[in-house]
This record gives C-alpha cells, structure tokens and sequence, in this order.
C-alpha cells in the first residue's frame, strides 16, 4: 500500500491492485496497515467525492475533504507515477 502522505493523524495512500479504476485515494486515521477498526474512506479525485467514509466523525470527515481538495494535484501526480497512467 503505497502512502501518499500524512496529515495529522490522517494517512493518504492507495491499494496496488486498484490501477484499474478511476483515480481515487483512500484515509485512514493512523496508519495505512494498522487501525483497522478505525475510521477509513475512499474518496474518488476526478472530479473529487467520496465513496465511502465509515468511522469519520462531522469535522473529520470536513478537514479530509478540504485536505483532498487543497492536494488534489498532487495526489493525482502520485496515482500517475504509481499506476503509470
């Protein structure tokens, strides 16, 4: 699982296997392999969305978005270079 980056407590990154949808990135709250029972979310970046958020509380679920939205282009830099897309 290649991380993207950490904000906070907040840990960007994408799954390997999934070069075959649409560019997206999931969030975690702590690490990408560790926290499993705690709050994660894919949010799709073209155009940005959410697909899921589970465990995310109101204002997390806020500062993620924003956070997706202010790094988007280097986000998709990283998907581009991982996927070679």
């Amino acid at each position: 699982m290649p991380e993207v980056f950490r904000v906070g407590s907040f840990v960007l990154y994408f799954y390997s296997a999934e070069g075959n949808e649409p560019p997206h990135v999931h969030v975690r709250v702590g690490t990408a392999r560790g926290n499993r029972d705690g709050p994660a979310g894919k949010w799709w970046l073209s155009p940005v969305g959410r697909a899921y958020a589970d465990g995310f509380k109101p204002g997390e679920l806020r500062k993620v978005e924003r956070l997706i939205l202010e790094r988007r282009t280097e986000i998709l830099d990283a998907w581009k270079e991982h996927f070679g897309a």
